[in-house]
C-alpha cells in the first residue's frame, strides 16, 4: 500500500483502530477519515510519509493514538484536529 484514498475508509464509520504501518505509504489524501468517528487508535509508523496535512486528521474527536514514528516527516501540521 503506497497511498490512501479518501474513498477507503468512507463506509467504515463505526471502525476504532486502523493499523497500517510497516507499508510504503507515501502520501494520504485530505479527508481520508473523515467518515472514520469513531477512530481511536491510527497507527502509520514505518512508511514513507513526508507530510501529514490539514484535513487528513480534520474532525479527529475520539482519535487517542497516533503513531507516525519512522516515517521520512519534513512536515507536520494538525493545527485543524480538535
Amino acid at each position: 500500500l503506497e497511498y490512501i484514498k479518501s474513498s477507503y475508509f468512507s463506509y467504515l464509520t463505526n471502525l476504532n483502530e486502523l493499523l497500517l504501518k510497516n507499508n510504503l505509504i507515501s502520501a494520504i489524501e485530505s479527508n481520508s477519515f473523515q467518515n472514520v468517528r469513531s477512530l481511536n487508535n491510527l497507527d502509520l509508523s514505518d512508511n514513507c510519509l513526508f507530510s501529514i496535512d490539514n484535513y487528513i486528521l480534520f474532525n479527529q474527536n475520539e482519535l487517542l493514538f497516533l503513531r507516525i514514528n519512522n516515517n521520512i516527516l519534513k512536515k507536520l501540521n494538525i493545527t485543524n484536529m480538535k
